[in-house]
């Protein structure tokens, strides 16, 4: 019964890294630096990866899943955007301030459309699975 979550998540996931890597381009060309599409996806695919997985390493460092629920959606957009503001700053050679202001956007409109894509897709695949 975890299949549809899973495939959910994957496809919301490679959404948001395409979406992301556009997105990115399109902020670096207005800075006027030549993007590199390749490192784009990079960036943005660790993005959505430590965004997704940190409840889980938090679990596998610490032994406990200790987060409460506002606190595990701060921690993880706190930490995927110093990463990826980080990445972006060392792979563009970006100033630090504008690459984190960026990053932080970005993980804010992921959040917003996270929780869209749960509200409509969720019904959709289990009214899919009914059918079947």
């Amino acid at each position: 019964m975890i299949g549809p979550f899973v495939a959910n998540s994957l496809m919301v996931s490679s959404i948001f890294v395409i979406i992301g890597s556009i997105i990115l381009n399109y902020w670096l060309k207005k800075q006027e630096i030549q993007p590199n599409p390749y490192f784009s996806i990079l960036i943005m695919s660790i993005l959505v990866l430590v965004y997704i997985i940190y409840p889980f390493l938090v679990y596998i460092i610490f032994g406990i899943y200790y987060l409460i629920f506002p606190y595990d959606l701060i921690g993880m957009y706190i930490v995927s955007s110093l990463i990826a503001a980080f990445l972006i700053k060392f792979l563009y050679k970006t100033d630090t301030l504008s690459s984190l202001r960026f990053t932080s956007w970005f993980i804010f409109l992921i959040s917003i459309g996270w929780v869209i894509s749960l509200s409509f897709l969720i019904p959709l695949i289990a009214a899919i699975l009914l059918i079947f």
